[in-house]
C-alpha cells in the first residue's frame, strides 16, 4: 500500500501542527473507490482531533480516518466526511485491535478491499445514515438561503411569484444533480469541456 507521510500545517494550529509532525500519513485511493484516508500515530486531545477531522473535512480529500497513537492497543477508525459539528465518537465506523482477535475486521479493511470499493460494502448501512446525520440542518440552510437569493436575482425577469418559484427550484435540482453525477463520478472536467467548450469559461480540472 503506498502510505506516504503528510505534512500537516492547520491554521491557528501551530502546537497541534507541529504535535502531527512526523506522524502522519495519508493514501490515495488510485481508483476514484473513495478510500482514501489519513492514519494519525500521535496522541491527540478529544479537542485536536476534533481539529484535524475539521482540516480533513475542508481539504475533502479522504474518506477515513485512523487514529492509531504509537501508545494505544487499539485502532479507530473514523468517516472523515462527517460534519465537524459530528462528536468523535458518532464518528467511529470501527474500533479494532491489530491482532489476531480482530481479524475479521482486519479482512475488511484489505489493499484490495480499499483498491476495489468492496470495503464500502461492509458498512453501507452506516454510510446510508450518515449521508444525513450532522448535515441535514446545514444543507436546509444553504438550500434556502440560494432559493431566496436566486429568487431576489430573478424577480425583474420574472415578476410572478409562482413561476418564478418554479424555475428556481428548477435551477436547484438541476445543480444538485450535476453535484450528485461528479460525485459519483460520472461526469468531470473534462466532461464539460468536451460537450461546453468556451473559452471564456473555466472548468477546474
Amino acid at each position: 500500500m503506498d502510505l506516504k507521510p503528510k505534512v500537516i500545517d492547520i491554521e491557528k494550529e501551530a502546537t497541534l501542527s507541529q504535535k502531527l509532525k512526523n506522524s502522519v500519513f495519508f493514501y490515495k485511493s488510485p481508483n476514484n473507490t473513495n478510500t482514501s484516508f489519513y492514519l494519525i500515530t500521535s496522541s491527540l486531545e478529544p479537542t485536536e482531533l476534533e481539529h484535524f477531522r475539521k482540516y480533513v473535512w475542508n481539504k475533502n480529500d479522504a474518506d477515513i480516518i485512523f487514529y492509531y497513537p504509537n501508545d494505544a492497543d487499539e485502532i479507530r477508525m473514523l468517516y472523515a466526511k462527517y460534519s465537524p459539528k459530528v462528536s468523535n465518537i458518532d464518528s467511529v465506523l470501527e474500533v479494532f485491535s491489530p491482532t489476531e482477535k480482530d481479524l475479521d475486521t482486519i479482512e475488511k479493511i484489505r489493499h484490495w478491499q480499499f483498491d476495489s470499493g468492496v470495503f464500502w460494502l461492509n458498512y453501507h448501512s452506516f454510510i446510508d445514515k450518515a449521508k444525513y446525520k450532522g448535515i441535514d440542518k446545514e444543507l436546509v440552510a444553504t438550500l434556502t438561503a440560494l432559493k431566496k437569493q436566486l429568487s431576489n436575482i430573478l424577480t425583474q425577469l420574472i415578476s410572478d411569484d409562482s413561476k418564478r418559484d418554479e424555475v428556481v427550484q428548477a435551477l436547484i435540482d438541476r445543480t444538485l444533480y450535476i453535484k450528485y453525477l461528479e460525485d459519483k463520478h460520472i461526469i468531470n472536467s473534462y466532461f464539460f469541456s468536451h460537450y461546453f467548450n468556451d473559452d471564456n469559461v473555466n472548468y477546474v480540472k
